[in-house]
């Protein structure tokens, strides 16, 4: 079974679920505010560089320091 990300649509709650590939049908609920309105998220995919540090590769996910995602700090 997969982990998914969903963020709730009633209180912005975001969270991962290991649930089924059908998760509409699973009765999935935020455990924040038990809202079953939630949506599929894309979660952050990681990888590594040649130097073995773990980059992320979610263009979403800027750097604090360049917004680039490319400067020393990054790497």
């Amino acid at each position: 079974m997969p982990i998914y990300e969903f963020i709730c649509r009633n209180c912005g709650n975001q969270f991962d679920k290991l649930t089924s590939y059908d998760w509409k049908s699973a009765g999935i609920n935020c455990p924040n505010c038990s809202s079953t309105d939630i949506e599929l998220t894309v979660s952050r995919v990681g990888g590594i560089k040649s130097g073995g540090k773990i980059q992320v590769l979610d263009s979403s996910a800027a750097c604090p320091t360049c917004s680039t995602g490319i400067c020393s700090t990054c790497r």
